[in-house]
């Protein structure tokens, strides 16, 4: 069990909720690069949403390892 976050901003088994000060939220030194980031996950998120006229998102656990991966490959 690692602190972990998708992208920064969303967490397996918590269905609608955004998180913007989580693990790997954070871009560099500058906290506008990290907010322009964030705004641009959830412009995904939402317009997904809307494509598919759902009302609830959440991140699946198998796509929240994969990143956790990459993060650490990174590392």
């Amino acid at each position: 069990n690692k602190f972990q976050a998708y992208e920064g901003l969303t967490v397996p088994l918590f269905p609608n909720l955004i998180t913007q000060a989580s693990p790997y939220a954070w871009v560099g030194m500058s906290w506008f690069d990290t907010v322009e980031y964030q705004m641009r996950h959830m412009k995904r998120l939402f317009g997904e949403l809307q494509r598919r006229g759902a009302g609830t998102f959440e991140v699946t656990e198998e796509a929240n390892a994969r990143f956790l991966g990459q993060m650490e490959t990174l590392l």
